[in-house]
């Protein structure tokens, strides 16, 4: 599945970096933090800019769903952009318990053999839900302008 993450280091980072070439050879995008329906509408502007129908493209929603607001978010897509979903943690938590909230995130890698290791960090859409070190989270805010 050719979909890209767009909260790496913020939509709106990502957003404005995407190019055409990336636009069109990613089958959509992965919306999982921040608000839905904004995320929606800016990307379908983004889409347009780049001269792409945002009605070939896909929108794969999976931040902490439930059935009523999927529903929600198909109706405001419909006639704008195609959606999926991923409520993993609503349907899979039938026990009647409060679900807990524990996410794996990557936290170092190498891109080949010869290089050394390095950290990784997320900047997350939702405030507070940034991951990483303290110290490489701050580089990457100062660095992308954020802070």
């Amino acid at each position: 599945m050719g979909i890209a993450l767009s909260d790496t280091y913020t939509s709106g980072i990502f957003l404005n970096n995407l190019s055409r070439k990336q636009a069109k050879l990613f089958d959509g995008v992965r919306c999982d933090s921040g608000n839905e329906f904004e995320f929606i509408d800016s990307l379908v502007s983004r889409y347009k800019e780049l001269g792409i129908d945002a009605t070939t493209k896909t929108i794969v929603f999976s931040n902490a769903l439930d059935f009523t607001k999927a529903l929600e978010i198909q109706e405001y897509c419909k006639n704008k952009i195609r959606c999926s979903f991923g409520i993993g943690t609503n349907l899979t938590n039938d026990t009647g318990f409060e679900p807990s909230n524990i996410v794996m995130k990557l936290t170092q890698c190498k891109m080949n053999v010869n290089q050394e290791w390095r950290e990784c960090i997320k900047l997350s859409d939702d405030e507070g839900k940034h991951t990483g070190s303290p110290e490489e989270v701050q580089a990457c805010l100062h660095e992308l302008r954020l802070n």
